[in-house]
């Protein structure tokens, strides 16, 4: 994995699909709960590893919110006309 090397993957496809690179992000999820399970199952699931497992997927989960909270303002600057523009003062 590139992020415990210290370098981060990119969330956002830089040429493909954004939405299908958050969902193939679900699969990192996935992995960190099957390799917890099979140390479980194998009686070698210390509490280091809660901790470690713990922070990954929280970091995952603040990446990910990010992106996607990014991901919904660039769809919404895209869809809706002047979303950029500051709003004028009512004459009122």
């Amino acid at each position: 994995m590139a992020d415990q090397a210290g370098e981060p993957e990119p969330v956002l496809a830089p040429g493909g699909s954004d939405l299908e690179a958050m969902a193939s992000r679900a699969s990192e999820y996935v992995e960190v709960w099957e390799r917890a399970a099979n140390r479980m199952v194998n009686a070698d699931y210390r509490s280091e590893d809660l901790v470690d497992d713990w922070f990954t997927c929280w970091g995952k989960w603040v990446r990910d919110s990010t992106a996607l909270t990014a991901l919904t303002w660039k769809r919404f600057v895209a869809e809706v006309p002047n979303a950029t523009e500051p709003r004028r003062g009512s004459d009122a």
